[in-house]
């Protein structure tokens, strides 16, 4: 009956009509929608976009909604001073948006800026972060005088209902921790969504032109001194892929598109990004998504399919998606480096080996030996072929302390700093207990050595397995965060 939730497949007794999960007589217009001439136009968004009222715009932390601050072009911003950012602080608001079936492609828009004090060394700017819904995507930002505006595509977590829209930086500077503190701030203004007129984003749990075969169309190709393009005969079967090649150092194409990563569902249950690449042996090639590196494809010479498990704070986002090789900085640019890589048919998929729901994949390194296609998620760096240096999986039981497999960084001569990386999920607290990364490590000969972890610090030196506790700052939790261990060995280079 009216005012009742739809039936199954969305379907109503009698006249009445299905609109946003309702049954409802005659026609009426989905959530954000009015009527103008007879048609149903887009009128949703943000209240009060220039943020010229305290009333509209929830803010945690010191962020200040400012009505006499310059914005871009008008009166009133958002402002989030040097200390509110070491906070985190941000804007929220709480938006009602039409169900997914019911809306057409819409784009969140807004200007920002990241001022630095003059006073202050500025190092490692904060970026911009926008969450919706408990889905996070970054955006880098540099410092400037003036606002630059910033597009953001609506992924599934928008749809649907009341949802929770939070603008502030992306990460917190570790110079929040040291007397002076941190030196930049962060602006917002004109904050509005907008019908996607110029059809560049991708609709809910797609990628933009996965296939390459309307050419360019969705994809930025930033040569940079090598390759970047988007050719036929270089895909998967014979048809079009994206391309980039090197011929010496000093060369960094990149080749940039559009996902919008899906939310798990009876059709996805474990959502992964399939990527096909065939690459020159030895070419590696990171692939990021927003602003954050998800894992390295190697080139083998032949066509391989990877499947790249997506973490919790992507999914349900529009992100940036990114291929570029990875460049060591010790070689004369002059120096020959030929390497050609291609990737095709990219699209989301369902991948049985991705564990639904973690905050941390691969936390025991046993993905090593879980067989061909699944994409690694610790990027190793640091081999040296002089055997100066290594970063390794070792798969022996006898060496791990549970399963089969073990990260193994080692060192013997100053200047170099072997590592293993990955990017998590921060948890969000429980009770009283708050977010906290744990671990257990062991270390040999690390007399002129140090081994450390970041999040964390120096780790002390033990012969023995040791467990080791880093609290998180809850004010991060469900964002991505950055995890390392590095050794480096201390002397003269």
């Amino acid at each position: 009956q009216e005012g009742c939730p739809c039936g199954a497949e969305g379907q109503c007794d009698g006249e009445l009509r299905c609109v946003d999960g309702a049954c409802i007589q005659g026609c009426a217009c989905a959530d954000g929608h009015a009527m103008a001439g007879g048609e149903c136009v887009w009128q949703g968004g943000p209240a009060d976009p220039s943020f010229r009222s305290a009333d509209a715009w929830s803010t945690t932390g010191a962020a200040v909604v400012s009505p006499e601050a310059e914005g871009n072009g008008n009166p009133g911003a958002g402002v989030i001073g040097r200390g509110a950012l070491c906070e985190m602080a941000g804007f929220s608001q709480e938006l009602t948006m039409p169900d997914l079936e019911c809306a057409e492609p819409l784009v969140l828009t807004f200007a920002a800026r990241i001022g630095c004090d003059a006073m202050m060394d500025c190092l490692g700017p904060p970026g911009v972060g926008v969450r919706i819904n408990g889905g996070f995507s970054d955006i880098d930002l540099m410092p400037s005088s003036s606002f630059a505006p910033q597009r953001v595509c609506l992924g599934a977590r928008a749809y649907g209902g009341p949802i929770e829209l939070l603008l502030g930086p992306s990460r917190r500077s570790p110079q929040c921790d040291e007397a002076t503190g941190q030196g930049y701030t962060l602006a917002f203004d004109d904050v509005t969504i907008q019908r996607d007129a110029t059809n560049e984003c991708p609709a809910p749990g797609q990628v933009m032109n996965g296939d390459f075969e309307g050419g360019a169309a969705g994809w930025k190709a930033t040569p940079e001194n090598g390759v970047s393009e988007v050719k036929g005969g270089l895909g998967q079967r014979g048809g079009r892929g994206g391309h980039i090649a090197t011929t010496s150092f000093c060369q960094y194409p990149t080749l940039e598109g559009t996902v919008s990563a899906p939310l798990p569902s009876a059709a996805l249950p474990n959502p992964a990004l399939r990527i096909w690449s065939q690459g020159s042996p030895g070419a590696v090639v990171n692939v990021l998504l927003s602003t954050h590196q998800l894992t390295a494809l190697s080139g083998k010479g032949e066509g391989q399919v990877s499947h790249l498990c997506l973490p919790r704070w992507a999914l349900g986002m529009a992100h940036r998606l990114a291929f570029a090789y990875r460049n060591r900085g010790s070689q004369p640019c002059t120096d020959e480096n030929r390497r050609d890589f291609a990737v095709d048919d990219i699209a989301f998929v369902s991948e049985e080996r991705c564990p639904d729901g973690a905050s941390l994949f691969d936390p025991g390194f046993e993905n090593a030996s879980a067989g061909e296609g699944l994409a690694p998620t610790w990027i190793l760096d640091g081999d040296d072929a002089a055997g100066r240096s290594a970063a390794r999986l070792v798969e022996d039981p006898a060496v791990a302390r549970s399963g089969r497999v073990s990260l193994a960084l080692s060192v013997r001569k100053p200047c170099r700093e072997p590592s293993a990386a990955t990017v998590f999920t921060v948890p969000e607290p429980e009770g009283a207990a708050g977010p906290a990364l744990k671990f257990w490590y062991r270390t040999s000969h690390l007399r002129a050595a140090t081994a450390s972890s970041s999040p964390g610090a120096a780790l002390p030196a033990s012969e023995g397995w040791t467990q080791q506790t880093i609290c998180l700052d809850p004010r991060t939790a469900g964002r991505p965060q950055h995890l390392s261990f590095k050794i480096g060995a201390s002397g003269v280079c």
